[in-house]
């Protein structure tokens, strides 16, 4: 098969050599751009126009280049509606937890510019207390009974 023998490619390869003879035409013009830059300009401006025309194509070039290697995909994007019902709140679980946290955060502060002398605090609920108090009481229950 011959380079202008385009009969036996399938239609992505087809695709691709287009694509790669698009890029080539704007490398030459790119090339030209940069040939007439050096013929308009003076020395500095003229090594300006180059630099930016260089780098203008060799971006264009990369750019093509990873176009090429990518696949096509003929997905579109779903459209629609996201509705929460009250079997999502994770998010909101997320957000109290962050909040709790910085108030907490803050109590503590001044807590310790005011008192410097306490090394801990804590902070809790009823619920947490009442079990911290149910986990003590759990523990001595077992106590008693080891010993008898």
């Amino acid at each position: 098969m011959s380079n202008d023998d385009w009969s036996e490619l399938s239609d992505a390869e087809v695709e691709l050599k287009c694509k790669r003879i698009e890029n080539e035409k704007k490398i030459y013009k790119a090339q030209q751009k940069i040939a007439e830059a050096k013929n308009a300009l003076n020395p500095s401006e003229m090594e300006k126009a180059q630099t930016l025309a260089e780098q203008q194509t060799i971006t264009e070039a990369q750019k093509a280049t990873l176009e090429a290697k990518l696949p096509t995909f003929d997905v579109e994007v779903p459209e629609g509606t996201i509705t929460a019902d009250k079997s999502v709140n994770i998010e909101c679980h997320i957000l109290s937890y962050q909040v709790v946290t910085k108030i907490v955060s803050t109590i503590i502060d001044k807590i310790k510019k005011e008192y410097p002398e306490i090394t801990s605090v804590v902070i809790s609920d009823e619920a947490d207390i009442n079990n911290y108090f149910s986990y003590k009481i759990f523990k001595k229950q077992l106590l008693l009974l080891k010993e008898e």
